[in-house]
């Protein structure tokens, strides 16, 4: 495998495409349908149920659990080469597992993120800037702490697939292995924050779009850029193991 890891996910992703497009995306189409129909088939009589799934706690946790279920099998292909049946009581126990791993990897990360924010805030507060130049470095120190927060979550992650792999490590053991990629990971962090950012500015900014295209697309860019992360994931993986002279086979060779 490349010893680019970008290249690297781009090339898991490609040559599992069936198993992404089953076990990703078609929930996410069931989503987005549903979505589509509650906020513009039933109309303003479900008007309360329609913004509480829409814009509520349904629709940050149903995709997060999509994503840990797609996370799950994929890695699971890759790492173990399952292809025959599989127990679904321990299939569903490591994604328990793995969800519970996302959260306290996104709670470590997430402190570092707000210290970073805070800090910048304070010295902006502290500065003797005009209202513009305030307004650029908040925006600089926003960019800053979320690169970092990426960063760090890209150093950490490799947690995830290891645990799926049977093979658990802690976060000392993530730093260091992850030492092979981390200027790449730098790279990566920008990429996976700038890019979609400017996508869904630019989907919120085209006014001529209808309702239902403006949800599609937004709901396309997340699922694009959710499943790009885990590949990166896989690849990072793989990245690690070819340090120790292993590799992982493709899901469908």
């Amino acid at each position: 495998m490349t010893r680019f890891i970008a290249w690297a996910a781009l090339d898991i992703l490609r040559t599992n495409l069936r198993l992404v497009l089953v076990t990703s995306f078609s929930p996410i189409l069931i989503t987005l349908a549903s979505i589509i129909f509650l906020k513009f088939v039933l109309g303003p009589d479900y008007f309360f149920v329609a913004q509480f799934y829409t814009t509520g706690l349904p629709q940050l946790l149903l995709p997060a659990v999509f994503m840990a279920l797609f996370a799950v099998r994929l890695f699971s292909y890759l790492i173990s080469h399952q292809q025959a049946a599989y127990d679904t009581a321990k299939f569903f126990s490591a994604v328990g597992g793995y969800i519970l791993r996302v959260f306290g990897l996104f709670v470590a990360t997430a402190i570092v993120w707000f210290a970073v924010l805070f800090l910048g805030f304070q010295l902006l507060l502290n500065a003797e800037l005009s209202p513009q130049q305030t307004s650029y470095m908040a925006y600089a120190t926003s960019f800053l702490a979320f690169c970092i927060f990426g960063w760090l979550w890209l150093r950490f992650a490799v947690i995830l697939p290891a645990y799926v792999a049977g093979q658990p490590m802690g976060m000392r053991a993530a730093w260091q292995a992850s030492r092979s990629y981390k200027y790449q990971a730098i790279f990566l962090s920008i990429a996976y924050y700038v890019v979609p950012a400017v996508g869904l500015v630019t989907v919120a900014s085209a006014n001529q779009l209808g309702g239902v295209v403006d949800a599609a697309l937004t709901t396309l860019i997340i699922w694009v850029f959710a499943v790009l992360k885990i590949t990166t994931l896989a690849a990072i993986y793989d990245r690690m193991l070819s340090d120790q002279e292993q590799s992982i086979p493709d899901a469908f060779d």
